[in-house]
């Protein structure tokens, strides 16, 4: 849960700060090639309508990526896996945790039904 969290957190970041970068960038001679970018879909602008005379319905959605969105998105997957890292997140270890802990309580339940028995054993000779 964490994990998921914290990767969305990066992601939304740094979708922020890549339009941010963008936007200042546009107006820098030197940095305007951090601005380039494509948009694709429906134009919000001139968004599809349907006209059912009753109903008006207006469809648009667009997207749009910069050079400064690739940047900062793969900036923030290299944070986002270094913070994993610190903080033990690690899918691996998370398992072997979970399985040790399982193996541990099956051992403790056999040993339990074994001094039961060996009870059951000593009272009935």
């Amino acid at each position: 849960m964490r994990k998921t969290v914290l990767g969305v957190f990066y992601l939304l970041a740094a979708l922020v700060l890549g339009a941010l970068i963008a936007d200042g960038a546009s107006q820098v001679g030197w940095l305007s090639w951090l601005s380039y970018g494509k948009s694709i879909g429906l134009s919000v602008a001139q968004p599809m309508v349907l006209d059912l005379s009753v109903l008006k319905i207006a469809f648009g959605i667009e997207f749009g990526a910069t050079v400064a969105h690739v940047l900062c998105l793969v900036a923030a997957f290299l944070a986002y896996r270094a913070t994993i890292k610190k903080m033990g997140l690690t899918e691996g270890k998370e398992r072997k945790d979970s399985l040790s802990g399982n193996q541990e309580t099956e051992t403790s339940q056999m040993g339990n039904q074994e001094s039961t028995e060996k009870k059951d054993e000593k009272t009935t000779l």
